[in-house]
């Protein structure tokens, strides 16, 4: 059975920012600050996937969406919904939408659209769920 590495390197600022890593990762998430714009957000994907050879790199910038370099290839998701606010878990909610994404066999762009809608919608359900106890 394939043995899958999911390596989550948090927030950076850069490809300086990033850490060694020994392992040859399936998927590899960054995240990054509000300043780093969309089309800096994919040249650092594809930086990342060159630096660490992992199969897909997610970028991801909280509620502008999400950045996947697969291959040769790079695409921007934005999310549908707009939620406006910086959600405690969402990073841990958009990396079990990948490793779902992934296991349903969705590829590319696919998995991207697939990974940020579902996140959305998770994240839209807890905030409703938030409110009305409110």
């Amino acid at each position: 059975k394939e043995r899958v590495a999911y390596v989550n390197i948090s927030c950076i600022g850069g490809i300086r920012d990033i850490p060694r890593i020994m392992i040859k990762p399936k998927v590899l998430q960054a995240s990054v600050p509000d300043s780093v714009k969309a089309e800096d957000a994919a040249t650092l994907a594809q930086q990342l996937r060159g630096r660490t050879f992992a199969e897909n790199v997610f970028v991801t910038m909280g509620a502008r969406g999400a950045v996947l370099a697969s291959g040769d290839h790079t695409w921007y998701v934005k999310p549908e919904v707009q939620i406006g606010q910086c959600i405690l878990g969402a990073g841990a909610i958009f990396s079990s939408e990948v490793i779902v994404g992934l296991s349903q066999g969705l590829r590319g762009q696919a998995l991207i659209q697939s990974v940020v809608r579902q996140t959305t919608r998770r994240l839209k359900v807890w905030i409703e769920n938030i409110i009305n106890r409110a």
